[in-house]
């Protein structure tokens, strides 16, 4: 077991696999309408896809599943391939927007975690990106089941956790949890914007501009909280991100940046970045990460590949 959470962690570093890939900046956004996804998903087209047309993952006890955020990714980056021109991704893209439509639970949730632990399955970056696969589609087909989707997913991230969603009030603001079981995490928190960002650009209401505002407030109430002063953490209890995910922080706060024309983000950036470049900070992270990885007591079983 512990030689194939290695390999995975081999593979986060040097960028191989679909898993670690390196993800930029969308290439097809807008904030005039609904087009590409922010975070650029394209390479996630290149997952192993099982007999249903599904993009599946392996797992460390060996069981083969068609996960949530894989599937969700998966049709994200056939859209960047149709806006580029592919029209052959249309049937792939539709067969995950409709694999997630079937295992949608009648309240809107996806069970974002239930394939690899117990309890504390939902998850607000599953909702969020599921909501912007399903507007994505229905922008694609015209078709109204889709949208519904969407909808009812938003309203099931946007519940208190304590009744059953995602959502967290702290401070007057909405901390959206990729995990509920866990503080906030940064990435999970910025991917979680996404999708109120897609209902707001959408819809073009108020209230889903001022809940985007709520959102982005919540991000910034934390984020300082995030730089040890040599490199970014991943969760607010104490995990350390690897440099895969310090590199998707970069990115992050940079579009946040660029989104919304704030320098807070691009602050955090740039000192990310600072971080990187100096090759003892990229080791001793290092370090701290993989100790914390080996010593973690983690009911998760891990995607392998």
């Amino acid at each position: 077991m512990q030689l194939k959470k290695i390999k995975k962690w081999f593979n986060m570093l040097s960028g191989k696999g679909v898993l670690h890939i390196d993800k930029g900046e969308g290439v097809s956004w807008s904030l005039e309408e609904v087009r590409g996804y922010y975070i650029d998903y394209s390479g996630k087209t290149a997952n192993p896809i099982d007999e249903a047309g599904l993009p599946y993952s392996k797992l460390a006890d060996g069981r083969v599943e068609n996960l949530p955020i894989t599937v969700i990714q998966y049709g994200l980056g056939c859209y960047e391939k149709i806006l580029l021109g592919d029209e052959s991704f249309t049937v792939p893209m539709k067969t995950s927007a409709d694999y997630m439509l079937k295992t949608q639970h009648e309240d809107g949730m996806w069970d974002a975690f239930k394939a690899q632990k117990k309890t504390d399955y939902y998850s607000s970056m599953i909702q969020s990106q599921g909501v912007s696969l399903m507007l994505r589609t229905y922008k694609l087909t015209g078709e109204e089941k889709y949208l519904d989707s969407a909808q009812r997913a938003f309203a099931a991230m946007l519940k208190p956790v304590g009744e059953g969603g995602t959502a967290l009030l702290k401070n007057g603001h909405i901390q959206l949890l990729e995990a509920i079981d866990r503080p906030m995490i940064l990435n999970g928190a910025i991917y979680s914007s996404f999708g109120v960002l897609d209902m707001w650009v959408m819809t073009g209401e108020e209230k889903y501009h001022e809940i985007l505002i709520s959102v982005l407030d919540a991000i910034k109430d934390e984020l300082k909280k995030f730089d040890t002063g040599f490199w970014s953490k991943y969760c607010l209890d104490g995990a350390y991100a690897s440099p895969f995910y310090h590199k998707v922080h970069i990115t992050q706060l940079r579009l946040l940046a660029k989104l919304y024309d704030d320098d807070v983000f691009l602050q955090e950036a740039q000192k990310y970045e600072k971080y990187m470049s100096r090759r003892v900070y990229y080791l001793l992270a290092f370090v701290i990460k993989a100790f914390q990885k080996l010593t973690e007591k983690n009911e998760v079983i891990a995607i392998i590949e």
